[in-house]
């Protein structure tokens, strides 16, 4: 920890004298979205804002915003100016992590067999708050980076997260289940003894707050009018509070963040991909302007870029996007596990962080599982019986069948469950005539299994759709059986209607369904999970919206890297494999 401290002091030092001026992204071509027109859409009468005993924030004047400076030798002063927070797998559980590209590796910052998301850093630069469930249910927490304590801000019976401060600190935003959806509520961390201040009506879902830096605005997301949308809440209205700010019978919007003078807004875009665009509002009748692709865009570097996460199809990829959005900030970087949540702050943060780094010995995250241990002596690998498994064919190769093993019963532990003790398929016997050469089933591998899809028919298994260059994958989402926030979250993307295409709708017909709001509930996300454990999702075929097992969602496979006939060679002869695919 002490050459991470260095690099931090060393830059921290050559910061004083200098500031950044703070640039926003120059955008691409204008897209053909219409004019932004809020109009109020409720007029529900809400909970007056407390009286001055418990105020909501007075805002301060601001706190110049020292800034890391580069020496000669180093990069751009855009890369090198702050710290990110992400949460990210690591091992079993999910932590928080703080990165720079250049100068600090992928350090992790919290500990503990449990899980945590949604950093958001104070204004000073002292504290991040976050939600964990440490708790056994997900509750907001703070870390306070000076004392290295932690304090947890909320005792939810259900759940809260996503935490955002107001701009002089005394204040979080959060989200919470209540009556079975998810609102938002105010927290003063002055007075936790203050009950919560609800802000949305309970409309729908209400969820992601984040804080404008004049204090008096909130952006949302709701998805009270069937697709996700950004909302806005005026913290100085009695009634008609909340507006819409941005929605599309097309396209979902997520994941708001304002620019650090509140002029600006980022979010992300949802259709046919994720895609980031900025609104800016001190422009009247301005329109939305694309940055580049990506999901849960933050602001970087004092505002001079965009920092996000890209989904690729079974990985995700840390990407940037400079003023001038043909140029990155850093090159893509790959990401050892999945990332749910990122923020990036500069100034008082960087120093603070490096005295927190030079003082933590975080013990090594327990292993997910145990290594594979396969015998290669004897040449070809055997199929190995499933124990307890009902399935056709029971088998998996000698390769994955421990890993298959290990990720069963962590499943079962987390949903309550035995999810993959029923399979439509595992390993498949070889077929007796040869075949197309389209039909590279991974099945025949051994290395590869079909879920079960009964608890789809049941309720308890929803997906969502997700496209990655023309080709759909499914993000499969399992119900948890014990419904009290002890296992998995709300589901906060749309789902997935294949039924929608047999009631009549002609554009759900030829879509093969439609997206619909997301059920009520605790789910996990099977698809991150099973990804955790090695086992990718694959594409739909070009024909599934006609044709339901073309959608190949419930198909997983182990591949460690190898091509379908290498892995196919593990298992038989090449004079086989020839014989059956020439």
């Amino acid at each position: 920890m002490k050459q991470t401290r260095g690099w931090i002091v060393r830059l921290f030092t050559l910061q004083i004298s200098l500031q950044l001026t703070a640039g926003f992204i120059s955008g691409c071509a204008n897209t053909t979205n219409p004019t932004i027109e809020p109009t109020a859409e409720t007029t529900v009468n809400y909970q007056p804002v407390p009286t001055p005993a418990n105020p909501l924030p007075t805002l301060l004047p601001p706190t110049p915003a020292t800034t890391l400076i580069p020496g000669d030798n180093d990069p751009g002063q855009e890369v090198a100016s702050g710290i990110m927070v992400l949460a990210m797998g690591d091992g079993r559980y999910q932590h928080l992590f703080a990165y720079h590209p250049v100068y600090l590796p992928l350090t992790r910052i919290t500990t503990g067999d449990f899980d945590f998301n949604d950093p958001a850093i104070n204004p000073d630069g002292t504290q991040i708050a976050y939600c964990d469930t440490s708790s056994g249910k997900w509750n907001v927490a703070i870390l306070n980076l000076v004392d290295n304590s932690m304090f947890q801000v909320t005792n939810s019976e259900a759940y809260a997260c996503a935490p955002s401060w107001s701009p002089d600190g005394q204040w979080l935003a959060y989200e919470s289940v209540s009556d079975g959806k998810l609102d938002i509520f105010l927290q003063s961390v002055s007075d936790f003894s203050s009950p919560a201040v609800p802000l949305t009506d309970g409309l729908g879902n209400n969820f992601d707050p984040a804080w404008a830096p004049g204090g008096r605005e909130i952006a949302f997301v709701s998805d009270r009018n069937g697709h996700q949308e950004i909302w806005l809440a005026n913290l100085d209205a009695s009634t008609d509070r909340l507006t819409t700010l941005k929605s599309s019978d097309e396209a979902d919007y997520t994941h708001p963040r304002w620019s650090s003078d509140g002029t600006t807004l980022l979010w992300q875009k949802t259709s046919d991909m994720a895609v980031i665009e900025k609104l800016d509002r001190s422009v009247e009748g301005s329109r939305p302007v694309t940055i580049g692709t990506g999901s849960m865009p933050t602001w970087g570097t004092n505002n001079q870029g965009v920092v996000a996460v890209l989904q690729t199809p079974n990985g995700y990829e840390l990407v940037s996007y400079r003023k001038d959005p043909t140029r990155a900030l850093f090159p893509s970087i790959q990401l050892p596990d999945r990332v749910t949540a990122l923020t990036w702050q500069s100034g008082r943060f960087v120093e603070n962080m490096g005295k927190y780094l030079d003082t933590i010995d975080l013990p090594a995250p327990a292993a997910l599982m145990e290594p594979e241990v396969v015998d290669t002596t004897t040449g070809l690998l055997d199929r190995v019986y499933l124990e307890g498994v009902d399935a056709p064919e029971p088998y998996l190769s000698d390769s994955v069948n421990s890993n298959f093993a290990s990720m069963r019963s962590v499943l079962e532990n987390e949903l309550g469950w035995d999810f993959l003790g029923i399979l439509e398929n595992a390993s498949l016997s070889l077929p007796n005539e040869p075949q197309a050469e389209s039909n590279l089933n991974w099945l025949y591998t051994g290395r590869a299994i079909a879920v079960n899809l009964a608890p789809l028919d049941a309720g308890w298994l929803v997906v969502s759709r997700e496209d990655f260059n023309g080709r759909t994958y499914w993000r499969v989402w399992l119900k948890c059986r014990e419904q009290d926030g002890t296992c998995g979250a709300p589901i906060k993307m749309s789902v997935w209607d294949f039924n929608s295409r047999s009631n009549g709708d002609n554009a759900a017909f030829e879509n093969g369904g439609r997206n619909s709001a997301p059920p009520g509930g605790y789910w996990l996300d099977f698809t991150a999970f099973a990804m955790r454990f090695g086992w990718d999702r694959i594409p739909a075929e070009s024909n599934w919206r006609s044709y339901f097992p073309s959608t190949q969602l419930n198909l997983f496979v182990h591949s460690d890297g190898l091509s379908w006939r290498e892995a196919m060679s593990e298992r038989f002869p090449t004079e086989t494999i020839e014989s059956l695919w020439p």
